[in-house]
Formats: C-alpha cells, structure tokens, sequence
C-alpha cells in the first residue's frame, strides 16, 4: 500500500467524522461523550473476529546491505512466533495480520495491520479490508537483528490489542 493510500486510510476515518461532527453542529468528542458505547463499538469493528486464528502475510522492502541479518524469513519467524504463543496462527483463514517491513539507508518503518473479511452489501461480495494498523519507526545502525525485535514489539502491541477485544470469545 503506497504512503498516499495509507494516510487516506489512517486520516479518511477521522475525516468523516469530523465532516459528520460539524454538520450535525458538534464536535467528534461530545459524539463520544453522548455515546458511551462508541468506543467499545469501535474496538469491535476494528479488532472482533470472534477469536479466529489469522493468516500472516510478511512483506520487507529494500532491506539491502545495511540491516544484516534482516530477511523476510527472520521477520516471519518473529511474528508467527508471537502468534502461536498467543494461539492465534493459521496457515488458512479469513483474517489476515500483514507486517511491512521498510529499509531505506539505516532508517526503517515496521507497520503492522489487521485485514478483516468484510462483506460489501452493494457487491454482495466478501473481500478484506484494513481494519486496524500501528507502527514504529527509527534507525537501525546496520544491525537487522534490532528491527526484527522491533517487529516482535509491534506485534505485542497488536496482540494485546487484539486478545483485549477478543477475550470473551477466546475464553469461550
């Protein structure tokens, strides 16, 4: 996904919201405040999947020589590590965790993303669509080792997230 699309996708949300907001003559807060529930509802459409395993899809763009140590395997490993320990890894399924990976010189950006099955009423068709991303980005001193741990971190982040939201269905 291009820098443009993912900051549409990250920003458009809000965007609507806001738009709503002022034309209904308020702000996106008070929406929140005089409905208690839409934080939890949000939680759900970003992160329910009713405790399904995911699918992982692994991605390391431009790792080159500065990160030794940094392949696409190495990144894999990492996460569907942290997915297994957390009994949430699938070779097959309909919910999908992407990690990216970006190098460019010593500079790196991880980004994590969950891609929901979606129904489109209008299509009445099934497809996936981002639902929920985080991010981390620094410099890496040449050391890839140091951006597969960050991965790891990433993935924690989103497994916590993810488990919170989950957890009356895992448990069941």
């Amino acid at each position: 996904m291009s820098q443009r699309k993912r900051f549409h996708h990250a920003h458009g949300r809000w965007a609507w919201t806001l738009a709503v907001a002022v034309i209904a003559g308020t702000s996106p807060g008070s929406i929140v405040a005089q409905n208690p529930g839409f934080e939890r509802q949000r939680e759900l459409f970003q992160l329910f999947t009713n405790c399904e395993p995911l699918v992982l899809a692994v991605t390391v763009e431009d790792a080159g020589e500065e990160a030794n140590g940094l392949d696409e395997e190495a990144v894999s490993r990492a996460a569907r590590s942290r997915l297994r320990s957390a009994r949430q890894y699938t070779e097959s399924g309909l919910n999908l965790v992407s990690i990216e990976v970006h190098i460019v010189g010593y500079a790196f950006a991880v980004d994590v993303e969950l891609w929901k099955t979606m129904f489109d009423p209008v299509t009445e068709q099934y497809n996936r669509a981002v639902t929920w991303q985080y991010g981390s980005t620094g410099t890496h001193g040449g050391n890839g080792t140091y951006v597969v741990s960050q991965v790891q971190g990433v993935m924690d982040v989103f497994l916590d997230e993810y488990l919170r939201v989950n957890e009356p269905a895992c448990l069941s």
